[in-house]
């Protein structure tokens, strides 16, 4: 177990450092804002929630590049990889351009989620923003897909890390107006989001085009697309991107559940949502090193290597977030005052985190088992695991335990909780299901 995790750790803690930076933009802009006023916060975590849902989605349907990558990478056909992305990024261009029309098409509808009037109106042009950073995210995701799959996980890291300095020095200078640039509130959060993301992509692409390391990979990029290598980019990229929209889809609606509570609820709900998206990447750090080790592992035939591999990786998160969830509660009354000063959002962010940190486990394994699996293309099965999870079970818990047994918002995270339990429980047990039949089938061939 330890030889394997010597394999995977070092791989995992760039993709962990880039995506706690990812999440950090949010994180932040939560922070920056929320000293402006709780209502603010509110706004923001309303346009936030609303552009997660293609956001995670897109990411998902990227993925399948990395898969895919990692898969030929272990398989030895390394100018596949190549190949790989350019298909894969016409797929997501392609998804991309639909998902930008429904937005736009959204924005002057915001009020259907039935949100505080004030948190509405003053989240609109923030959402715009977001929107229109779309396009960057697009680019700079195919691209770290690709190079994450090479086993390569430090540039799209570090390239995350440069956009976050960006969108803080951004956000200070166009949030509260300082050096004589415009104070523009939520407004500059936006743009400094939007050029973050920009920043990112940018230095990305020049540094993969110009690394001598991406050269043997790159021989046959640009070609005419073939639609083969592309329809299979496909089957996995919308199964992995529902996986994705799925659970946090869930929590979206959560967000949205918490908002009819109310305005005060919503922030707390923001808070809490902050700090337990942040753990939870070392998580998904975790489950892409894993589904990449995985997939060459699966692309060299290796069964036993794949079932060593994951079983460390839910051994590791199972301790790694066992630990998160300790100082979850031991800081549950100090971490909401890093954002508001409202007695009143802060008590109720306290008692969110508390549930945060006994789901911290759940929500480890359940991302990384999701994970293994799609490094073995096993994509189709997990969508409707993770459906079951949090639409049929876990959502409707939440309503129902929030407005029904009237817990509010303690009722909504308790549902939450139960999603990433039934989650993890269906993932974890397939892919040793898999593994297993995997494994007593190439036994069998090598009897006969």
């Amino acid at each position: 177990m330890l030889q394997q995790l010597k394999k995977t750790v070092p791989l995992a803690i760039p993709i962990i450092i880039g995506h706690v930076g990812q999440m950090l933009m949010n994180f932040i802009d939560s922070v920056m804002v929320g000293h402006i006023g709780a209502t603010y916060l509110a706004a923001s975590a309303f346009g936030n929630m609303v552009f997660q849902i293609p956001m995670v989605f897109l990411i998902g349907v990227t993925v399948s590049i990395s898969v895919l990558v990692s898969q030929n990478y272990g398989a030895g056909k390394h100018k596949e990889c190549g190949k790989v992305l350019w298909n894969g990024f016409f797929i997501v261009a392609l998804i991309t351009a639909g998902t930008l029309i429904l937005m736009l098409g959204l924005t002057p509808h915001l009020d259907i989620f039935k949100q505080p009037p004030k948190v509405t109106t003053l989240a609109r042009p923030f959402y715009e923003l977001l929107i229109w950073s779309f396009i960057p995210l697009c680019i700079f995701q195919s691209l770290k897909q690709f190079s994450d799959g090479l086993g390569m996980t430090k540039p799209g890291s570090w390239c995350l890390i440069a956009g976050l300095l960006v969108n803080v020095i951004l956000n200070y200078l166009l949030i509260y107006g300082h050096f004589g640039f415009p104070r523009l509130e939520l407004v500059g959060a936006g743009i400094g989001t939007f050029l973050a993301r920009t920043i990112s992509a940018l230095i990305l692409l020049i540094y993969i085009l110009k690394c001598p390391r991406y050269k043997p990979y790159l021989t046959h990029f640009k070609q005419s697309i073939d639609f083969k290598k592309a329809i299979l980019a496909l089957k996995i990229g919308l199964p992995s991107g529902a996986q994705y929209l799925f659970e946090v889809g869930a929590f979206v609606g959560a967000g949205i559940l918490m908002g009819w509570v109310g305005t005060a609820e919503l922030a707390a709900h923001q808070i809490a949502l902050n700090l337990a998206s942040i753990t939870f990447m070392f998580a998904l750090g975790m489950s892409i090193a894993s589904s990449i080790r995985l997939g060459q592992a699966h692309g060299a035939n290796d069964i036993q290597e794949a079932r060593e591999i994951g079983k460390s990786s839910i051994v590791f998160i199972i301790c790694v977030m066992g630990f998160f969830g300790l100082a979850f509660i031991v800081l549950k009354d100090f971490l909401p005052t890093l954002f508001v000063t409202e007695v009143g959002v802060i008590h109720i962010a306290s008692q969110l985190i508390v549930v945060a940190a006994l789901f911290q486990m759940f929500d480890g394994v359940q991302s990384v088992a999701l994970g293994l699996l799609r490094g073995m293309s096993d994509v189709r099965a997990p969508t409707v695991l993770t459906f079951i999870a949090y639409w049929a079970i876990g959502l409707p818990t939440a309503y129902i335990l929030a407005f029904h047994f009237n817990l509010r918002h303690l009722g909504v995270w308790v549902g939450l909780a139960l999603s990433l339990l039934v989650s993890s429980i269906l993932l974890s047990t397939r892919f040793f299901i898999l593994v297993r039949r995997s494994r007593l089938s190439f036994m069998l061939k090598q009897h006969l």
